[in-house]
């Protein structure tokens, strides 16, 4: 959205495995062993994972971040943790487009498994990448 308040998507939380389909691509959520005959979580089969719709790039195009959680062990809550606070450090942009840019190109970097950046780390890229804007991003938090 341009010009107005950013929106960040709820995201969502689940199993992620490295089967294969007959055509040899790989199944990820497809894959029905993740899942018990219940409808439960198998707490043998897949990894957490979790995705959150980042704001759209200057270009326009949509960016979809999907990662593993560092956290260890792999776990539901981790990957609850690490979505939410990958939505906290989205809201950090606020409406200037050019950090929400910025920012999404960061995430869109970190490596999946690999941590993400801290709230004051993000603050301070910010700041660095445009040192004309005089208030903190988090003013509006």
């Amino acid at each position: 959205m341009r010009g107005g308040t950013v929106r960040v998507a709820e995201g969502s939380v689940g199993k992620r495995c490295n089967c294969t389909g007959e055509d040899g691509r790989r199944l990820g959520m497809r894959c029905s062993k993740p899942r018990r005959a219940d409808g439960g979580w198998s707490s043998s089969h897949g990894r957490w994972v979790y995705q959150l719709e980042l704001p759209r790039g200057r270009d326009g195009k949509r960016r979809l971040l999907r990662r593993v959680p560092a956290e260890y062990p792999n776990t539901r809550d981790a990957a609850m943790r690490e979505r939410d606070h990958a939505k906290a450090l989205v809201q950090l942009a606020g409406d200037d487009e050019q950090r929400r840019d910025d920012l999404g190109a960061l995430l869109m970097r970190t490596p999946s498994g690999q941590g993400l950046p801290s709230r004051d780390t993000v603050i301070r890229r910010l700041m660095l990448a445009d040192p004309s804007k005089s208030t903190s991003p988090s003013a509006n938090s």
